[in-house]
């Protein structure tokens, strides 16, 4: 029994880091293709785990989202997959441009399995 609680825990880690994996990487896609566009520049991605929380932040250097943008009613596809995603996932995502520099974040809190180590 005991090897059954720690196989399916594993099998919860693994689906978790499946999907954070295709959020992450569509998030560094989008910081590239939208916020840097055709100019060079750096894209971050930080994460952080505070006992059972995990947050990741992706951070470009590109130009900012624009004035009044709201992530609530867009209709890209990507955006969709990643909201799919973080709600599977039991997180949240915010999307906003940053305060220390030029460019945006979009921050993923997600809480963590039992039984992650």
């Amino acid at each position: 029994a005991a090897y059954a609680g720690r196989l399916a825990a594993c099998s919860k880690v693994a689906d978790m880091a499946t999907s954070l994996s295709m959020v992450v990487t569509e998030l560094c896609q989008n910081a590239v293709e939208h916020g840097l566009g055709s100019s060079s520049g750096s894209v971050d991605v930080l994460p952080r785990r505070d006992g059972t929380t995990l947050t990741v932040e992706i951070r470009d250097g590109g130009a900012g989202l624009p004035e009044g943008f709201k992530i609530e009613g867009r209709k890209s596809l990507g955006l969709s997959i990643i909201s799919t995603l973080i709600g599977d996932l039991n997180g949240t995502m915010t999307l906003r441009n940053r305060e220390d520099a030029q460019g945006a974040v979009a921050t993923i809190v997600l809480p963590l399995p039992a039984g992650a180590s």
